[in-house]
């Protein structure tokens, strides 16, 4: 008798289970990071993200002088990333991959943060990095 309601009890639990409902899990928000490109500088130009985030950086240029800016960084021919919006040109240059926004426009840069460390990145316009458009991201480990 008892072996009897100890079988209908594990019967009972394991519906119970099967019945619940499936809830996926969340998919991971994305970290947007509003970058501003002005003369000779970036807005923020230090980014910290953490190791395994999904960054979208975007690339906002209000320069008032009505020059065009990029961001390029070795860090972006070593990762898949998706650019999207603005950008007029693209490409890879001394190993850098570039990004290029005319005034007034914008452009988003998505990647995964996948590998830890320090990761330069500038403006690959003219003497622009020489005047000081530089900056960097900093990928932390995970929490």
């Amino acid at each position: 008798m008892k072996l009897r309601w100890l079988i209908i009890g594990v019967i009972v639990a394991g519906l119970a289970f099967a019945a619940a409902p499936v809830v996926p899990a969340q998919a991971q928000a994305k970290r947007v990071i509003r970058i501003v490109a002005t003369s000779y500088k970036y807005e923020p130009n230090l980014i910290q993200v953490r190791q395994g985030e999904t960054v979208v950086l975007q690339l906002v240029n209000e320069d008032p002088e009505k020059r065009n800016h990029s961001v390029a960084a070795e860090l972006f021919t070593k990762i898949p990333v998706t650019a999207r919006g603005d950008v007029f040109r693209t490409g890879v240059f001394e190993d850098r991959r570039f990004f290029a926004v005319e005034p007034g426009k914008q452009a988003e840069i998505e990647f995964v943060a996948s590998t830890r460390g320090s990761f330069a990145f500038f403006c690959g316009i003219s003497n622009h990095a020489a005047l000081g458009q530089v900056g960097a991201i900093n990928v932390l480990p995970p929490q």
